[in-house]
């Protein structure tokens, strides 16, 4: 990467930041819990000149699930929770409805973080995009971010609101079908060809392609890989 790049960590919300409950989103800060190791990442990308963008579906809003109040809320603490351990993220992006067009997996908050920000195409290429699912590769991927990291998270909330573990009953073929899941995303067979898709179940410290996708099971398993 060129020193004068600048690069961007882009940020799904709910599962690389914060532990989803059981209904998959978190309306109150009283249940929102760090996923272990997210502030470490963040730590270690603002070290190596990363700025922070957050990007996320809040559909539940335009659900009625909660409300833009509480979203607001509960991005308050973790701002102040992310500056009392000296974390800077410079913006967070966010839609409300499931027909809006920008909402992930198209890539159009990346777009907008590019062009509020002067993003190059290179710049963007020299960017990480860290998710937990297939819509936030996606997105990532059709923005032209050249490093997706794919985060399979190990920890939840319980129904009481408490972190629990838990353990895929069998990781190979887990991942295996999540492979099988990403070859049929509709991007794949619309990217050029310059551009490469590698998929990998393993950490790997080689060179990215022009376009790299690689899945991780535990926020420990990305430190050092900026």
């Amino acid at each position: 990467m060129s020193d004068t790049s600048k690069k961007v960590l882009f940020l799904d919300r709910d599962g690389p930041i914060n532990l989803t409950g059981p209904k998959c989103f978190v309306s109150d800060p009283k249940f929102f819990y760090f996923t272990e190791g997210i502030k470490d990442i963040c730590k270690e990308a603002q070290e190596k000149g990363y700025r922070i963008a957050v990007i996320t579906n809040q559909t539940g809003i335009g659900e009625n699930l909660y409300t833009l109040a509480d979203m607001m809320r509960v991005h308050a603490y973790m701002l102040d929770e992310f500056s009392r351990d000296n974390i800077k993220i410079d913006d967070i992006l966010y839609v409300t409805k499931k027909n809006d067009p920008y909402r992930k997996p198209n890539p159009g908050m990346f777009h907008q973080i590019k062009e509020r920000w002067d993003l190059s195409d290179e710049d963007m290429h020299n960017s990480i995009a860290i998710g937990d699912r297939a819509k936030d590769a996606q997105a990532a991927l059709l923005a032209g971010v050249g490093n997706v990291l794919w985060y399979l998270p190990s920890q939840c909330l319980n129904n009481n609101y408490k972190p629990i573990t838990q353990t895929l009953s069998n990781p190979a073929k887990d991942l295996e079908q999540i492979k099988k899941t990403i070859q049929k995303l509709f991007i794949l067979s619309h990217l050029s060809d310059s551009q490469t898709i590698s998929v990998q179940a393993r950490v790997t410290k080689s060179p990215f392609p022009v376009q790299h996708l690689s899945f991780f099971t535990h926020m420990k398993q990305i430190e050092g890989y900026l």
